[in-house]
């Protein structure tokens, strides 16, 4: 059960307060989650309609009652006449020296050895005649023991929240959510006593206790009735016995001996506050308990002059709108006090079980480290498992695209290996068909140049036609200025070039000069690379009868035309077959 308590804590904190009244028992549940604080749960148990009239009964019943609940730390009020609170004014010093001050002061105040009282104090605001008070509250370490017992009868390891006096309890719940602009004095009339705190400047500055409650007055009520006393509980819950028919004369008189020992608990004090005293209007009262539920009793207090009651306020609390807030406001302080440990008010919660509740709370803080860490745990696994599907995804359609864009790859290598065997096919009839623009156009330049000069074409033909026949020496060529002597040039005749032998019928002394004009002239046409003339010695033999022209004037020229070389077909390799579909690939480690 502490291993689900713990894992619990983590999302939210939940402590069972309990007023251990006289005639009720009052529990409330209270969670405190994300900084707000429900209340979860209310009870209250009327012992008397219960049957329980005995101790061991009574405790038997709460201790069911808090299993029944769940195992939360309880928070619980010892009854305010075990303990003693005041408020005592020390002189100025070092926190270590008024710790011994007040140690003293809480020796004093008991009368026992320190080892046997439990104490705590806060310090104060300064108000009245105080310049630095200290409020201060003890009690027995046994009796504190006893009432634990009650309820954990180990109560050396009881998870125990918080241990206070009712007054506290009473400020706490005051104080949470109003601002603190006036005094006010909180009452409580229970069954047996009527529980007193005073609030100043937003700090609990009194809290004692009378033994008088509304047991009082149904005594009084069977007294004057000469009734029972459980006919006279009776009679003091239906009908009202300050006026009207129900009226009972002389009972009054009870609640004003009441009122007379409350003004006696509150005049030393008032006292000391008399500028903090509203002025021209009187004293601030908020009764709560279950004595204010007498018809009539809360309106017979408000005609009382010294001070102005006011039932206790609701609670703005949600899903609580009719819980009664007047008989739970010490359980509801309790639990408040529980969940957010005020510094303002004081503790009576022993030593080993701080130190119990300090293991408790570390032991806690652990438990969400552990599971912060476990979660950082599963975060960070869930992260990588993720990040390895969408890797192992993202690899996959990396390896479908690789083999989608590899298959048109090949279909593209297959294409181009087809487009050049059908232009292997077609480049013979390309060559040729060049071959034969190029003879028209060398045909068509020589044509053009002839026109207007005295000279006529022997032979054109193309240089591998012309050299066939007899093997003949590798041609030179000369300049047009020495065409038959004179030093050879490096030029080599080439297969695809063409011979031309022309007569130019010019005098002797004008041929060679018509021979450069017409060389010139042929070197601009842009299909000729270069012209020039061919030395007789490599002329052909075989071509056109000798008889036919004079040696004298017939010239040759070899014409090399300009390089347009189509491209070659590349050589392919055949593609290779397409892979087959790959498995799956997977996510690296």
């Amino acid at each position: 059960m502490l291993r689900d308590h713990l894992i619990f804590s983590l999302l939210a904190r939940r402590v069972i307060a309990i007023d251990l009244g006289s005639s009720h028992l009052k529990l409330v549940l209270a969670e405190k989650s994300l900084g707000r604080i429900r209340l979860q749960r209310w009870h209250m148990v009327d012992l008397q309609q219960e049957g329980l009239l005995t101790i061991e009964e009574v405790d038997r019943h709460l201790q069911e009652l808090v299993r029944e609940w769940g195992d939360y730390p309880v928070a619980l009020a010892i009854p305010q006449h075990l303990a003693l609170s005041n408020v005592i004014d020390l002189p100025g010093g070092k926190p270590a020296e008024i710790r011994q001050r007040i140690e003293s002061e809480a020796r004093n105040l008991s009368g026992l050895s320190e080892s046997a009282i439990i104490y705590d104090y806060r310090a104060l605001p300064p108000f009245g005649r105080f310049q630095n008070p200290f409020g201060v509250t003890l009690s027995r370490e046994s009796e504190i023991q006893g009432q634990l017992q009650r309820i954990y009868p180990d109560a050396d390891l009881a998870p125990c929240e918080e241990i206070t006096t009712p007054a506290s309890a009473l400020v706490t719940a005051w104080l949470r959510g109003r601002k603190p602009d006036e005094p006010v004095v909180l009452v409580d009339l229970g069954a047996t006593c009527t529980v007193v705190a005073a609030v100043v400047q937003g700090r609990g500055v009194l809290a004692t206790s009378y033994p008088i409650g509304s047991e009082s007055f149904s005594s009084a009520i069977a007294s004057l009735r000469k009734a029972s006393f459980e006919e006279a509980e009776v009679i003091k819950r239906t009908a009202d016995l300050f006026e009207g028919p129900d009226a009972l004369p002389g009972f009054w008189s009870v609640v004003d001996i009441w009122l007379q020992d409350l003004e006696k608990c509150l005049r030393d004090w008032m006292e000391d506050v008399q500028e903090l005293r509203p002025k021209n209007k009187p004293f601030a009262v908020r009764i709560s308990g279950g004595g204010l539920e007498q018809p009539g009793l809360l309106e017979y207090l408000r005609r009382q002059p010294r001070f102005s009651f006011e039932p206790w306020p609701a609670e703005p609390v949600e899903g609580q709108e009719r819980m009664p807030w007047g008989r739970l406001a010490v359980a509801w302080g309790l639990a408040l006090q529980g969940l957010e440990r005020s510094a303002s008010q004081p503790t009576l919660l022993p030593p080993r079980l701080q130190a119990h509740k300090r293991r408790q709370q570390q032991l806690a803080t652990l438990t969400w480290a552990g599971w912060m860490l476990v979660a950082l745990v599963l975060a960070c696994l869930l992260g990588g498992t993720i990040y390895k599907l969408a890797l192992g995804h993202w690899i996959g359609r990396q390896v479908e695209n690789t083999e989608a864009a590899l298959r048109k790859s090949q279909a593209v290598e297959l294409l181009l290996q087809q487009q050049e065997i059908e232009y292997s096919r077609m480049l013979p009839v390309i060559e040729r068909h060049k071959r034969t623009v190029d003879t028209l156009s060398t045909l068509a330049a020589l044509q053009k140049v002839r026109q207007g000069k005295d000279l006529w074409l022997v032979t054109l033909a193309d240089s591998s036609s012309y050299f066939r026949g007899p093997a003949v020496a590798p041609f030179t060529t000369n300049s047009p200025d020495r065409p038959h002597e004179g030093p050879a040039t490096n030029q080599t005749a080439s297969a695809g070039d063409f011979v031309v032998e022309l007569n130019i019928a010019a005098s002797a002394g004008d041929r060679q000069g018509a021979l450069k004009s017409l060389v010139a002239e042929l070197k601009q046409t842009p299909l000729f690379r270069n012209v020039d003339t061919l030395p007789a010695s490599q002329r052909s033999t075989n071509t056109a009868d000798p008889r036919l022209y004079l040696a004298e004037r017939n010239f040759a020229l070899f014409i090399d035309l300009t390089d347009l070389e189509l491209p070659r077909p590349l050589v392919r390799a055949a593609p290779s077959k397409p892979p087959s579909p790959a498995a799956p690939a997977r996510a690296p480690p």
